[in-house]
């Protein structure tokens, strides 16, 4: 494996991915971004302050607001969010020798019996953790609103988690990405 800077490239893929999974993906622009990972060195910051924006409902295209009509349009053409490379199961839990990169926790699960039962039991310490929730299988927005609802101070975003899957050799949800390593 390749070294750049005292940190191995599949962890700087992984940072990257991860970053631009929670800006892209996300449903609100954050105005700050969310240290995920520090290697130390010079921060990125700079590179996104051009790809934010002021207000989450303004088209940066066109410079006009949309109106509830056009949000309902967007919404409707964001799902259904299928990661093929996920499924709900069991998997043994791998902890990471050293994995002080990872700054932020994030939680992957879906919309099904198993994932729903995982968050009621974990729903305290996805809380107090402040853990970024990923819904990687979700058919329909008031589902998703079910989670968001559910975890309502938590950021919760609808993406597909294929990246974070084929990088971290995940093959299940629900699981819970932090320091220690990957854990149901």
């Amino acid at each position: 494996m390749i070294r750049v800077e005292g940190m191995t490239k599949k962890y700087l893929s992984i940072r990257f991915i991860i970053l631009l999974l929670l800006i892209s993906g996300s449903s609100q622009v954050l105005a700050q971004l969310i240290e995920i990972a520090n290697y130390g060195g010079v921060s990125t910051e700079q590179y996104f302050k051009r790809i934010t924006m002021d207000d989450p409902q303004q088209n940066s295209s066109i410079g006009q607001p949309l109106n509830k009509a056009q949000l309902a349009a967007l919404a409707k053409k964001r799902f259904p969010i299928k990661s093929r490379l996920l499924k709900p199961g069991k998997l043994r839990s791998h902890h990471w020798r050293s994995a002080k990169f990872m700054s932020t926790q994030i939680a992957m699960l879906g919309y099904d019996r198993l994932s729903v039962q995982w968050l009621q039991k974990n729903k305290k310490k996805l809380e107090q953790q402040k853990v970024i929730i990923m819904v990687v299988n979700v058919k329909t927005q008031k589902q998703f609103n079910k989670i968001k609802a559910f975890l309502p101070d938590n950021q919760v975003m609808a993406m597909s988690g294929d990246d974070v899957a084929q990088q971290l050799q995940i093959k299940y949800y629900p699981v819970l990405i932090n320091a220690r390593g990957i854990e149901q």
